[in-house]
């Protein structure tokens, strides 16, 4: 990777930790690493809803055997599927 290439430099030796603020088209979207477009205590309830959801199904469906569950969102409605090994 060429040193010029600052773009591409930022992307790949950066994580998590070193991002502080994120302005997109002139909207703050993070300020001093806290989330301002969110609201934490509706993702949490959406978070234990899934769990929930996940742990009755794995309940009904036993787990005598290993089992690949996959967590998908359409159209904001969660959706599990099950693929046994």
């Amino acid at each position: 990777m060429p040193i010029d290439d600052i773009i591409s430099l930022l992307a790949y030796v950066t994580d998590a930790q070193d991002v502080i603020s994120v302005i997109v088209d002139g909207k703050v979207l993070m300020r001093e690493q806290e989330v301002l477009t969110i609201d934490k205590n509706r993702v949490r309830k959406q978070a234990r809803a899934i769990a929930a959801k996940i742990q009755e199904y794995l309940r009904k469906k036993g787990t005598e055997k290993k089992r690949h569950i996959v967590l998908f969102c359409i159209r904001s409605r969660f959706h599990i599927r099950d693929f046994k090994t």
